[in-house]
């Protein structure tokens, strides 16, 4: 049994917490070695390095990202998508963070320098990019280890991403559906958005009813307007208890390929309807937290500012993406202690 003198700032999952003497210590099977690197125990993230009894203490010995801390990269297939996602990006901006936009496979890519983070957040809008060239980065490995620091990562996957991508969000306990797959509904979707007639901008309003998550306008039963999405849908492993859905999809919603006969086997739509994940939340051991999503265009200005065909009213993205966001990036949902007193027992 580990011990960790974290608290966790969710509750989201049958996750169980026992006091014991000074320490916390958890039950969870996610300490097992079969979890993902970036999400089992690392007794690392609770333990300051002593230091040598010749060196002074450091002001500030903890080299994690700071919680709440406003530093936050954004990383890019193109500079193009600045645009294209402005009202989330400004949102984040008008909350005081201050935003850094390189393109992912850019050279210059540095998440830390001489041990110490350069951002506390990542926004991973990069779901083409296949390979990294920044010497600092090696692999999806990288991503996981700035979670592991102490980083929060907000990432979007779509039907052509790469396998780079994929990988990254395996390092969380996240997988996106098999490739070429994309979310088909043919009785709830945005024809609006809908290109071709193929029923592949599909309409939800399941969303998960927390309000330290979503805020207290989308946390709430009929709080938001549904949400379009289009892209990919994401499946977690039943025991990965760190992992909490935040978006699925409606009765209707299923994953296939498009023009591709489906089997008539009931296993085939296993991943449908509220079994089909959207967007996934995963909160790590150290509290670091972790967004996927399997739309980029989710967090468009396109889709923000679309209208529901027979209500006229806008649909809920921009709400549910800057509320999510506040959670994702460490703004909301943390434990903080105050007033810390302590005395003799026998005082």
């Amino acid at each position: 049994m580990c011990e960790s003198v974290y608290l966790r700032a969710l509750v989201c999952s049958p996750h169980r917490i026992t006091k014991q003497s000074s320490a916390t210590s958890c039950t969870s099977c996610a300490c097992n070695p079969s979890f993902p690197p970036a999400l089992r125990y690392n007794s690392s993230l609770t333990r300051l390095p002593s230091l040598p009894p010749s060196l002074p203490p450091s002001p500030n010995p903890i080299t994690t990202g700071h919680v709440g801390g406003k530093r936050t990269l954004i990383l890019l297939d193109t500079f193009a998508t600045k645009e294209t996602h402005s009202f989330f990006l400004s949102g984040l901006a008008g909350r005081g963070h201050k935003l850094t936009y390189l393109l992912a496979n850019s050279p210059d890519v540095l998440l830390s320098k001489y041990g110490e983070p350069l951002y506390d957040n990542l926004i991973y809008f990069a779901p083409g990019t296949s390979e990294f060239t920044s010497p600092s980065l090696e692999g999806a490995g990288a991503i996981a280890a700035f979670v592991e620091g102490g980083g929060n990562v907000i990432m979007a996957g779509d039907k052509g991403m790469s396998e780079l991508t994929r990988e990254i969000a395996g390092e969380f306990g996240v997988e996106f559906e098999k490739k070429r797959s994309v979310v088909v509904d043919h009785f709830s979707y945005a024809s609006g958005l809908d290109q071709g007639g193929k029923h592949m901008v599909v309409v939800s309003d399941r969303l998960v009813r927390n309000e330290k998550v979503l805020g207290g306008e989308a946390g709430r039963e009929g709080g938001v307007a549904p949400v379009v999405f289009r892209g990919v849908g994401v499946t977690v492993e039943g025991d990965n208890v760190l992992a909490l859905p935040i978006l699925t999809g409606a009765s209707s919603t299923y994953s296939a390929v498009p023009n591709k006969e489906i089997p008539s086997s009931s296993s085939s739509l296993a991943n449908a309807g509220k079994a089909l994940g959207l967007i996934t939340a995963v909160q790590a051991r150290n509290n670091a937290r972790v967004i996927v999503s399997g739309s980029l265009d989710f967090f468009s200005d396109a889709f923000f500012a679309h209208t529901l065909e027979g209500t006229g009213k806008g649909v809920g993205n921009k709400v549910v993406a800057l509320e999510m966001s506040k959670w994702g990036l460490g703004e909301r949902g943390i434990l903080r202690a105050s007033n810390v007193t302590h005395h003799r027992a026998d005082g």
